[in-house]
């Protein structure tokens, strides 16, 4: 069983550039705030850039379809946004995040003028297991995590399907034997997303002269960095 962790955003990299300065006839107005990072580490705090003249902020919890699930205003003085002083505001939520949370947003607030929506900031999902899978050579699955099922597609190609949307992770496999005894014949395996499936990955396995032919494997999917969750 695996548990998904929702951090907050925290300033642990900046990598965003501040906006330019506004022109003359801009004066007052408020800029464009950017989140300072994607979310990192569990019970963080938001962290965002400080907007040139806003005296409080607009945070917003979105699921992956878009939709607004929870929301909540900073004063300057809450997000310890001093314009003089600080780069980076930080302020806690200060409740549960919704367990369906994927993005968040902020925008800078001055008086009853809003500035722009910051772009989305994603939550990173932590889970308690990888996801792999070890593959027996009639293409049966020998052991694994998060599997849902192996199944064989033509001599020498199989689709392994996991319980969650891989489609932006990284790929690894070679091939191999799912017990301690006997060597493989040389081959190679190539792997790629399943086309029209999230879940899946295709594998396609040769022998040494290139033909296609059924041979054992072990399937890593590494998974991370900002992407929303499923």
């Amino acid at each position: 069983m695996r548990t998904k962790h929702f951090a907050l955003g925290i300033s642990a990299c900046l990598g965003l550039a501040l906006t330019a300065a506004p022109a003359a006839a801009d004066a007052g107005k408020t800029e464009a705030v950017y989140p300072s990072g994607s979310s990192v580490a569990p019970m963080g705090d938001f962290a965002w850039l400080v907007s040139k003249n806003a005296d409080k902020y607009d945070v917003e919890i979105l699921d992956k379809n878009g939709a607004v699930l929870q929301k909540k205003t900073f004063t300057s003085a809450k997000a310890k946004c001093n314009q003089k002083k600080n780069l980076v505001c930080r302020a806690p939520f200060g409740e549960a995040i919704d367990p369906k949370a994927a993005s968040w947003r902020v925008r800078g607030v001055e008086g009853s003028k809003k500035g722009p929506q910051s772009e989305l900031a994603y939550f990173i999902v932590e889970t308690d297991t990888p996801l792999w899978a070890v593959v027996n050579p009639d293409l049966t699955l020998a052991r694994g995590a998060g599997v849902v099922s192996v199944s064989k597609q033509d001599e020498g190609q199989s689709a392994v399907l996991f319980d969650r949307d891989v489609s932006q992770c990284a790929y690894t496999a070679n091939v191999g034997f799912a017990g301690d005894t006997g060597v493989p014949d040389d081959g190679a395996v190539t792997v790629v997303g399943l086309n029209g499936e999230p879940n899946g990955v295709y594998i396609a396995t040769y022998d040494q002269a290139g033909a296609s032919v059924d041979s054992g494997f072990h399937l890593v999917v590494t998974c991370g960095g900002s992407e929303p969750p499923v």
